[in-house]
């Protein structure tokens, strides 16, 4: 809770307590408000980048990632996603699912062009990926943060991320996978 007094509601505020003289003055004829006080209750929102090429996950992770308070910009491609991390940034959490199709010659370069431009704007930032794709080794080592396996429902990939999006959390897994499916 973060209290903020002007010097003047400060003032007021050290007054003398009703009925107490105050240069001659009662406290009631003195002050006719009261302190202000502000509450800094409610968390900033977190900016979400969201990767992915699947319209059926694109339907459902970033809705739940807005009932954490995320604002969530969701792409479908790598392109778009690079463009998003240059003109949208900052962002407190990127997630790459896959964004390249199967039948793709080399199906992970575009997502490991997303971690690089990711790392090159904010080497900080959290980078997740959720994908079925067997690059894991390489992403790490281009800079991401922690995966999780596909096929996953919505309550387990909400458990993976949310220690992503505390404040100046310790308690990031980092590097680690989750691939139960159980408690859905």
């Amino acid at each position: 809770m973060k209290l903020s007094l002007c010097a003047y509601h400060l003032s007021c505020y050290n007054a003398p307590l009703q009925g107490e003289s105050f240069s001659g003055q009662t406290k009631n004829n003195l002050i006719k408000h009261q302190p202000t006080v502000t509450m800094a209750t409610e968390k900033r929102q977190k900016r979400v980048l969201y990767a992915e090429a699947s319209d059926l996950i694109q339907a459902s992770h970033p809705p739940a990632l807005e009932k954490l308070n995320c604002l969530v910009i969701p792409v479908s491609s790598a392109g778009a996603a690079r463009e998003a991390l240059v003109s949208e940034a900052p962002f407190d959490l990127i997630i790459v699912g896959d964004v390249s199709k199967p039948s793709d010659k080399d199906s992970t370069q575009p997502e490991l062009s997303i971690i690089s431009t990711a790392r090159q704007i904010n080497p900080n930032v959290p980078i997740l990926l959720f994908t079925s794709h067997n690059y894991l080794e390489t992403a790490y080592r281009a800079g991401a943060t922690a995966h999780l396996e596909k096929p996953c429902g919505v309550n387990n990939f909400i458990k993976f991320v949310t220690p992503y999006l505390i404040e100046n959390s310790d308690a990031h897994p980092r590097e680690q996978s989750d691939s139960s499916n159980s408690g859905e």
